[in-house]
């Protein structure tokens, strides 16, 4: 997951009127050099075509994304470009800026980057927790903690030495290694950090340390959030249920569910992890019988928590999946249901409601409305749609969300494309101004245009495909890390318009210049959902 969301005030009356004109009567630079069909280019595919192959994904981009800066966050403990760099956070506040990702299926536990420079993104150094399996990371947004979440090491998943007796005893021992090449000891030995969340002290970001461990037994947290609102810091940990794997294959795990912590500094001890709060994720929230409700399927939780900018509650936003949005407020401590909003409906066939992965709400308000963007993870092709959707929420009041407009990709994928699980499908997405920056695992980053002028169907108006290659890339020996080029899982949004994002080949930044006259395709009109309101049918009424 990601901290922080970026959101200018009076944004609509800036560039509107720009962005809706046809590509021939915007200002700008000459379009005339932009492939009309650059929305189909981005799915390269054929019998000859080679997924993990950089030089066959090359001059796709659409020219209105610039990349500032490239850094292949070579690693020490790799001696190479460790990989898998898939789900992280950045912090927003204070002269320097950093950013966490973690190494999926590495023992590189998460690697910090300076981003303060945007032309010049650095590595800074790289936590090592052999035998682990991070499955998520993030910072709070004044840099002060990281947190990881841990699942169990994995025998079909986990390919680092040692990773047998690891799983004997599930405890590692922590090492750092700086960008200069010095080693660091973590605080303790034989630190169960398997299945659980565990906190990292980032006040020097040179040399962080563990600082607290909670177990989240079954699996771990599959999704991990912090922010810091007000001076207080908080983190939200998502455990699924039915993701033990061969870790644990005989194990039941009775229900899904999310934990709220909050973070204390305590003089010399350091910083501690105090649990908040917890929410049952395992049924929805108002079933029409409870007795007789079966268990939700739960492939990925999710959440944020922010302060509303309207009601000034601290509010803990839910993705919960087959369950549908769930909004709680936090009151300090515990957890009261606010509102939920559901689609799922199994009869309408595979990815066509529910698999709700996420949800962003906006910081500040759009024309006195506030609004929180939620998005699908497909394993899939859906049925009707070209992938997962995106959709903005209404969540001006907590009790009563409802959805206004909603995004795909505006073209099939080519068939027989989709070829793996999770290829082409939506994943996380952040929020620059008026656009939506959306993570599409093989399809790169695309820019969605959110303006009010084009609800409730949103037009594709971009796309990034990444085709560096580290010059030190990933060792051949991690034989099951995931080599498609590109694989794209995260975008952040870091405050002045930038966004910063993760590849195979390392960590970018870029920059979108939403003024440049690109072909936008219609959007994908190919099945209504029921969803949006009638009235919002031609914009906000």
């Amino acid at each position: 997951m990601r901290s922080g969301v970026w959101v200018t005030v009076g944004m609509m009356l800036l560039i509107a009127g720009c962005l809706g004109l046809a590509p021939e009567e915007a200002p700008g630079e000459d379009h005339a050099s932009v492939d009309e069909n650059w929305y189909e280019n981005a799915f390269p595919y054929g019998p000859d075509h080679d997924h993990t192959d950089p030089a066959q994904h090359a001059n796709l981009s659409t020219p209105n994304f610039n990349v500032l800066g490239w850094d292949p966050l070579i690693t020490d403990y790799h001696g190479a470009t460790s990989g898998d760099y898939f789900c992280g956070g950045v912090a927003l506040d204070g002269d320097r800026q950093y950013a966490v990702v973690n190494s999926f299926f590495t023992d590189v536990a998460m690697v910090i980057i300076d981003v303060t420079d945007r032309e010049n993104p650095e590595l800074v150094g790289e936590l090592v927790l052999p035998g682990t399996w991070v499955y998520d990371s993030d910072i709070t947004s004044d840099g002060q903690w990281a947190v990881l979440g841990m699942y169990p090491p994995d025998e079909e998943d986990q390919h680092e030495l040692g990773l047998e007796a690891a799983k004997e005893t599930m405890t590692v021992q922590p090492t750092f290694r700086d960008a200069c090449g010095n080693e660091h000891q973590g605080p303790t030995n034989e630190i169960p950090y398997a299945s659980g969340t565990v906190l990292v002290d980032l006040s020097d970001p040179t040399e962080p340390t563990v600082a607290d461990y909670d177990t989240q037994p079954v699996s771990g947290p599959h999704s991990i959030f912090a922010n810091t609102i007000d001076g207080e810091h908080f983190v939200l940990a998502s455990v699924p249920q039915a993701h033990v794997r061969s870790a644990a294959p005989e194990a039941s795990q009775p229900t899904s569910y999310y934990t709220l912590y909050t973070i204390e500094d305590v003089p010399i001890a350091g910083g501690m992890l105090l649990n908040a709060g917890s929410w049952s994720a395992q049924y929805s929230q108002t079933p029409d019988d409870p007795a007789t409700q079966t268990p939700l399927s739960t492939g990925h939780l999710d959440g944020w928590v922010e302060e509303h900018p309207i009601t000034g509650q601290v509010i803990v936003y839910l993705a919960n999946w087959d369950g549908g949005i769930i909004m709680l407020e936090y009151t300090d401590p515990g957890l009261m249901l606010l509102g939920e909003w559901n689609d799922y409906d199994e009869t309408k066939g595979t990815g066509m409601s529910g698999q709700w992965h996420g949800i962003i709400p906006m910081d500040e308000t759009w024309n006195d409305r506030h609004y929180s963007v939620i998005h699908q993870e497909l394993g899939q092709s859906p049925e009707e749609r070209p992938t997962g959707m995106v959709a903005i929420l209404d969540t001006t009041d907590p009790e009563d969300p409802y959805p206004v407009a909603r995004w795909t990709l505006p073209v099939e994928t080519p068939e027989g494309a989709w070829g793996d699980h999770l290829q082409f499908s939506t994943h996380y997405v952040s929020i620059v101004d008026e656009m939506l920056f959306v993570s599409l695992y093989h399809g790169g980053i695309w820019a969605v245009n959110a303006s009010q002028d084009h609800w409730p169907e949103l037009p594709s108006q971009g796309v990034f495909i990444p085709d560096n290659e580290s010059p030190q890339p990933v060792p051949e020996a991690l034989d099951n890390y995931q080599r498609w080029t590109p694989i794209m899982l995260d975008t952040l949004a870091l405050g002045d318009g930038t966004i910063a994002t993760f590849d195979i080949s390392g960590a970018y930044i870029l920059d979108f210049d939403e003024t440049m006259p690109i072909p936008m395709p219609d959007p994908w009109h190919d099945e209504p959902w029921e969803e949006i309101p009638e009235e919002y049918h031609n914009g906000p009424p």
